[in-house]
């Protein structure tokens, strides 16, 4: 039989805060090897410790089953997002070895995902691509940060599959490199990028077609309607009767309407082409404003209407290319009167911050809402299905759309049908404004007294052109030379004598420009000179900013051809 104080010791040993196992190791160092000696207490008391002992057991163990569910559903989690995902998952190797992957990146590439594990992921990467994938995953491990890209990948039976990779760099627990990439399939989305690009190109191909045509179908319409124009301003000056002064009117009226015509296939060209290129300059508001009602005041009065300006008193100045925006506000202000029976056209600017808000507002027709974007597309026209002439011809808001865009801004409308309309856009405001330059007149009296007895030289392989073109110029006193070529100008002695050359460009032999640089190598004495064409395509406009000489293009008028040679400084 044990004493007291061993007693004690025991029953101290198995109350220590010891885990189960040391627990164990306690009771059985210190259980007797004969228990027939120990006393019926000391047996309680053992049975007692023993009893605790499995009590503890049992909660552990009840312990451990539920962590080992948790794991398992933890482990069933990682599956479900892991292996199930919509997006492919894979592991690399630094070296680009595939570590683990997923059903979905396995089912992309048209395999078994066991077949993908130790293969090296290049083997399933164009071979276009390989350098892409190649500087990712080097950035990748260089910088430790995320990356992205989009390359194109192979499945096991060819398919070709756009993939856009999201990459991390992570060590496993022995410190080894770990590529952890997300892959997703976007092949349909660079199909409709792709598709894009396509209309896009077609479209812009299409504007170029439609470009060439307008400016070929210009050209041809251009030579016969120069020489209608100037025989009609040579008939002008022969003392004609009454009636006919009537009928030259009405056929003045006809080629100004066809004139019309070609000038706005002509303005389109050039927008389209990107020759015309803004100027922005100070525009005093009140000044151009004023010059909208000189100009348009009159047109309403003989329908009727009213025509209102409604401008800051304080003086206000705007930055924009002014030949551009009076061109604009003709165009809005023009549609409105046409559009308009009764009431009127309000033209108003108001300060919107650092803006100014320009408006056009009339009471005219309206526009359904169905129509407000289709107006600024070419030829549409409300009301308008039989193209009648006189109604326009449904170009002046695609021009106005283009010229907008080159203004920096955008023309807004809004519209009640029966009640009428509004367009807007908005131009940055100016501090201060500059002097405007006082428009040119159509003709100076002056200039044409300075051409009397002046010799020029008219070289036009288009005979009734040339003889149109000489007799207007006879018609103010002018000793005109025709030649059909630049060979046969130059040959003639008393070509180098002229004070002008008015010459074609496009000439069998030597062309318009060719002709004039000969005469200015020759020429012992200054002059002056034009370059005419009917060629209107997007090409030869740009070419013709950068001669030396003025270009005018078909049909010109008198007044036109003697202000463009008079505004010359001399060639010598």
């Amino acid at each position: 039989m044990m004493n007291e104080n061993d007693r004690f010791a025991r029953q101290d040993k198995f109350r220590q805060p010891v885990s189960v196992a040391a627990r164990s190791t306690v009771i059985e160092e210190h259980l007797p090897e004969d228990l027939t000696g120990l006393s019926s207490d000391e047996i309680g008391e053992m049975v007692l410790e023993l009893r605790a002992h499995q009590i503890e057991l049992e909660m552990q163990n009840e312990n451990l089953h539920r962590t080992q569910a948790a794991l398992d559903a933890s482990r069933a989690l990682y599956y479900d997002l892991y292996n199930l995902a919509p997006v492919g998952y894979c592991t690399l190797s630094e070296a680009g070895v595939i570590l683990e992957a997923n059903h979905r990146i396995a089912a992309l590439l048209g395999t078994m995902r066991g077949t993908l594990i130790k293969q090296p992921i290049f083997r399933f990467i164009h071979r276009e691509d390989q350098d892409v994938f190649y500087f990712h995953r080097k950035r990748l491990l260089e910088s430790s940060q995320p990356q992205q890209c989009e390359l194109r990948m192979l499945t096991v039976d060819g398919t070709l599959l756009w993939m856009h990779l999201n990459s991390n760099a992570t060590r496993d627990e022995a410190g080894t490199v770990m590529l952890r990439i997300t892959l997703n399939d976007i092949t349909e989305r660079k199909r409709f990028e792709d598709e894009l690009v396509a209309a896009r190109k077609l479209a812009e191909q299409a504007v170029l077609v439609k470009s060439r045509f307008l400016a070929a179908a210009s050209h041809d319409l251009r030579q016969p309607l120069q020489a209608i124009n100037l025989f009609n301003d040579a008939l002008i000056g022969t003392g004609l009767s009454d009636e006919q002064k009537q009928i030259s009117g009405h056929l003045s009226q006809s080629i100004s309407s066809l004139n019309e015509l070609l000038n706005v296939l002509l303005d389109l060209s050039k927008l389209d082409a990107g020759i015309i290129k803004a100027n922005p300059e100070v525009i005093e508001v009140e000044k151009f404003f004023l010059r909208c009602d000189a100009e348009f005041s009159p047109i309403t009065k003989r329908k009727r209407l009213s025509f209102r300006l409604c401008f800051p008193l304080k003086p206000m100045a705007i930055i924009a290319d002014r030949e551009l925006l009076r061109s604009l506000m003709g165009n809005l202000i023009f549609n409105a009167i046409k559009y308009t029976q009764q009431g009127g056209v309000l033209v108003a600017i108001r300060r919107r911050g650092t803006k100014a808000l320009i408006q056009v507002w009339d009471t005219g027709i309206g526009i359904p809402a169905e129509h407000i974007h289709s107006i600024f597309e070419e030829y549409f026209q409300i009301e308008n299905p039989e193209r009648v002439r006189r109604r326009g011809l449904g170009l002046g808001l695609a021009i106005v759309r283009r010229q907008a865009k080159l203004l920096g801004t955008e023309v807004a409308c809004r519209s009640r049908p029966g009640k009428g309309s509004v367009f807007e856009f908005s131009l940055p405001l100016a501090i201060e404004a500059q002097e405007e330059v006082p428009p040119q007149n159509a003709i100076d009296r002056a200039i044409v007294e300075a051409y009397k007895g002046r010799r020029i030289v008219v070289v036009e392989d288009d005979a009734m052109v040339a003889n149109a073109i000489k007799l207007s110029l006879e018609s103010v006193g002018m000793c005109v030379a025709v030649f059909q070529n630049a060979e046969e100008a130059l040959s003639d002695a008393e070509t180098l004598k002229a004070d002008f050359y008015v010459s074609d460009y496009r000439l069998p032999g030597l062309d318009g420009e060719r002709f004039l640089e000969n005469i200015l190598k020759r020429s012992t004495k200054p002059f002056r000179a034009v370059l005419l064409t009917g060629d209107t395509t997007p090409g030869w406009i740009e070419k013709a900013r950068r001669l030396r000489w003025p270009v005018l293009f078909k049909p010109i008028d008198l007044p036109q051809l003697l202000t463009t040679i008079q505004s010359q400084a001399a060639s010598a």
